[in-house]
């Protein structure tokens, strides 16, 4: 561990030496950039706003004719939907009254008579 620190201390030392000389090299470069370049006297861009804003007019659909309008077809729209809602559930209940009852006992039955080995073996043969 001796050994690491003492080399990284040297490394260190070499690396500021470096950074030095380099702070020196452009420290006297500097002066003679400055006299190279063009002078630094930056004139002001004057600005000049040539547009000028226009109102806008008003959305039509904030105007109070429209939204009574959008109202009224929202109201017709809604009726609609209910009767529609109401006669399909008149067809459903004549639909559902047309079927024939079947009664609970008689459903029993009818699974007691299923026979399971019956209808698999049916089902072998046929696929």
């Amino acid at each position: 561990s001796a050994v690491g620190a003492i080399s990284s201390f040297s490394l260190l030392g070499r690396l500021a030496a470096v950074s030095r000389a380099r702070a020196v090299l452009v420290a006297e470069r500097a002066p003679l950039r400055k006299s190279m370049s063009a002078p630094s006297r930056v004139e002001p861009v004057e600005t000049r706003t040539s547009w000028t804003p226009i109102p806008v007019p008003k959305p039509l659909y904030l105007s109070r004719a429209v939204m009574d309008q959008v109202v009224v077809e929202a109201d017709i729209a809604a009726e609609q939907l209910r009767a529609a809602a109401a006669e399909a559930e008149a067809r459903l209940r004549a639909a559902q009254a047309a079927l024939p009852r079947v009664e609970p006992v008689e459903a029993k039955r009818t699974l007691k008579a299923l026979d399971l080995d019956e209808v698999l073996r049916r089902r072998r043969a046929a696929g």
